[in-house]
């Protein structure tokens, strides 16, 4: 593994010391120490001790718990640089604590943005409107502006004078930490559009499919910071003819325009000018979100700027197509989509919602397109969302999947299955609740099942797939799920045909539930099968956790493929990438392929 040092002072360099990079780890931080203003022409004193990561240990880059949306550009764009540069990515966390947490001022961070340390207090203190400053106090290295607006500049000023002025000796970077505070200018910036003030702009939003008024309102709020104060309207108010900025689909002439006859890629964006009308293009409102991050950093990071017709800025954060290995019978997936009711209704500050999470798990079947998926929490939100994108999988994408389950006996499920309906017929299926568990509003701890039988073409072997959400709130209800689940499999071994079984276990490979399960079935975990052969690109990577985050590794791997039968596994594999921000868990595939 790289690593990355920060050295003791030497012809202006301050030594690092080691550091290996892993993304998104949490941690508590530090209330720091005083720090004294230096000026460019300084040297710091480093401190003493390791700055390590990932495995073996504890450099984190830490933004406000609540970043605005130029900072989280300003963010990846670092970390981008860092990972370039190096080939390892910073791990990242936020100021926030538990109560009663005292934060650990020994632990070895870069503070970016205008965090709660007091080490970035006491540098905020020492410039002024439009400055940003590099400043090293104690443990902590902060890089920080007075408005998030000149994040930008710190983090390109850094990335070109700090990370890409790195050299590596023995595979380790020396990174100069001379600090800096930009000199002081003039703060009034002035864009326009094809000679139009943006001040003068008001938001318009799709109101056809949910979810751009809440990025309408996101980029109204990152505005209003850089001083445009804007309104927001839907577009269900007549278009004027004045100038405004269209986010989504609306019903104005420019989008008809700009989004043609298909949507843009999932996770894709463009910011595009056309008289006096800016569009933001997305393949959905997570991908304007993320439009909106890239216009605060890039549209309105520089000093009295003029826009004319055209793209001015696109991107994209997709998820790799993931190959299916030659010779692949059936590619099965299990994932936990998070429902809303435990997610963003429970607390808006844990994860995206149901509105952006279902553009990235919609991208995710795109990249991986498996032919049969067991998906939980599957609440009422995900159920009259998801279809818009179901049927974009099927008009753009060619994948028709057919979602099952998703009520029975009166209520929502959450715990359904999908399957494709352009290569498999359905032969059979069944649902049946746990005993113990009971819900007046809805269905989660079950057993459900599809027998599917290839169409022609696709092959001559039929399978079953069966789906759960064991419980977690004591051991006999964990106990109860096993054993009923054992049960209800082994019934269904008399078809004759392989059983995979998918499902957020709430139990690792360890647990003495999920040990007993696969004692009295006799299933093999696809993944362990792919370990022995060499077919598990990511062994160490599963689990899971806050949205957002790294997933943990073994010891909370409680997502599992599991099948009767003989077959082997050409692929096991943990999708991650953008997927991170849908759920606290990660979806797994697994590629396989029927004896005989």
């Amino acid at each position: 593994m790289k690593k990355l040092h920060i050295l003791k002072p030497l012809s202006g360099l301050l030594a690092m010391l080691a550091v290996s990079f892993c993304l998104f780890s949490c941690g508590t931080g530090g209330s720091g120490s005083k720090q004294t203003n230096t000026t460019a022409s300084e040297t710091l004193a480093a401190p003493s001790g390791e700055w390590s990561i990932g495995s073996a240990a504890s450099f984190a880059v830490v933004t406000p718990k609540t970043p605005t949306s130029a900072l989280t550009a300003a963010c990846n764009t670092l970390l981008d640089a860092f990972e370039s540069k190096t080939g390892v990515r910073p791990e990242t966390k936020t100021d926030a604590i538990k109560r009663g947490v005292l934060r650990d001022t020994q632990s070895f961070e870069l503070l970016l943005g205008r965090t709660d340390y007091d080490e970035t207090k006491e540098v905020l203190k020492t410039i002024s409107d439009g400055q940003f400053a590099i400043a090293l106090s104690g443990h902590k290295l902060v890089l920080t502006a007075a408005k998030d607006v000149d994040i930008a500049a710190a983090v390109n000023y850094f990335i070109e004078h700090y990370i890409n002025a790195m050299v590596a000796t023995d595979g380790v970077y020396n990174l100069s930490t001379v600090s800096y505070v930009s000199p002081a200018v003039d703060t009034t910036r002035i864009v326009t559009v094809n000679g139009t003030d943006i001040s003068e702009f008001t938001i318009v939003y799709e109101t056809e499919r949910v979810g751009y008024e809440d990025i309408a309102k996101l980029l109204q709020s990152s505005m209003a910071e850089l001083g445009y104060q804007v309104n927001v309207v839907a577009d269900t108010v007549a278009d004027s003819g004045k100038p405004e900025i269209l986010v989504g689909k609306t019903n104005r002439t420019v989008s008809a325009s700009a989004y043609g006859s298909k949507n843009p890629a999932f996770l894709t964006y463009s910011l595009q000018a056309s008289g006096n009308k800016l569009q933001i293009v997305s393949g959905g409102p997570f991908s304007a979100r993320e439009c909106v991050a890239a216009m605060m950093f890039r549209f309105f990071g520089a000093d009295n700027t003029t826009y004319q017709n055209g793209i001015l800025l696109s991107g994209s954060v997709a998820i790799a197509d993931n190959a299916i290995p030659e010779g692949t019978d059936v590619r099965i997936m299990t994932s936990n989509i998070l429902a809303a009711r435990w997610g963003e209704d429970n607390d808006p500050t844990y994860c995206y919602p149901v509105s952006q999470r279902a553009e990235i798990y919609a991208a995710v079947l795109a990249a991986c397109k498996p032919d049969a998926v067991g998906v939980q929490e599957t609440d009422r939100k995900w159920i009259d969302q998801f279809p818009y994108y179901l049927n974009l999988l099927k008009t753009d994408y060619n994948l028709d999947y057919s979602w099952q389950f998703t009520d029975f006996d009166g209520k929502q499920t959450l715990t359904t299955i999908m399957y494709r309906s352009d290569k498999y017929d359905l032969v059979d299926s069944g649902i049946e609740n746990f005993t113990y568990f009971s819900s007046p509003a809805y269905n989660l701890r079950l057993t459900c099942w599809v027998q599917l039988q290839p169409k022609a073409g696709f092959g001559t072997q039929g399978f079953i797939l069966m789906n759960t959400h064991w419980g977690f709130e004591n051991e006999q209800n964990v106990f109860a799920c096993s054993n009923e689940h054992a049960e209800r499999l082994n019934a269904l071994k008399t078809k004759g045909v392989p059983i995979f079984s998918t499902g957020d276990y709430n139990s690792n490979p360890e647990t003495e539930q999920y040990l007993s399960f696969v004692s009295k079935t006799d299933v093999r975990s696809a993944r362990e099968v792919a370990i022995e052969a060499g077919n598990c690109p990511t062994p160490g990577v599963g689990g899971c956790r806050a949205p957002g985050y790294q997933r943990y590794l073994e010891s909370s791997f409680i997502d599992h493929v599991l099948g009767t039968g003989t077959w082997n596994a050409l692929k096991y594999e943990t999708i991650l990438g953008t997927s991170i921000y849908m759920s606290d868990h990660s979806p797994q595939i697994a590629d396989i392929q029927f004896a005989g």
